[in-house]
């Protein structure tokens, strides 16, 4: 599939049709995920590079800014574009080491782990006596994400 102008803004682009297409995304709003979060933080600042140009300070251009506050969102869009930065190398638009490749004496070197800047906090415990209650809503809610299986102990 040709790259037209080897920006990776057209690049970014492809994959993403392709993954839309393809069916490796788990649905629709997973794909468009993908583009918004590109077009927000990636094509701004190096949309209009050809993908071949791009090196390790043009990554830290995208994510470092907002690294310690939207942490999990940046390492999404840093993914995004190694798997961008991937397919072109495959299909020989680049022929240099992946920037946004987070090991390897790479962005493991210049930004802190993940896990060091953003503490997840845990949700609240449900109270026992809520817990009959809290199944019988959720299963009255049959969807992907809240289906609710449990089996009752003797």
């Amino acid at each position: 599939m040709p790259l037209s102008n080897g920006h990776l803004s057209a690049a970014l682009r492809l994959i993403s049709n392709r993954i839309g297409q393809s069916g490796q995304t788990t649905n629709d709003k997973h794909a468009q995920q993908w583009e918004n979060t590109l077009a927000t933080y990636a094509y701004p600042k190096i949309g209009s590079m050809h993908v071949r140009e791009i090196a390790l300070a043009d990554v830290l251009r995208v994510i470092e800014p907002d690294w310690a506050t939207k942490t999990e969102t940046m390492n999404r869009v840093r993914q995004r574009i190694e798997a961008t930065l991937a397919w072109a190398g495959v299909r020989g638009y680049r022929d240099k080491q992946n920037p946004a490749i987070w090991r390897n004496n790479n962005l493991d070197q210049v930004l802190p782990k993940q896990s060091k800047v953003s503490k997840p906090e845990p949700h609240p415990a449900l109270h026992i006596k809520d817990v009959q209650a809290f199944t019988t809503a959720l299963s009255a809610k049959p969807t992907q994400r809240t289906v609710c299986r449990y089996q009752t102990l003797p």
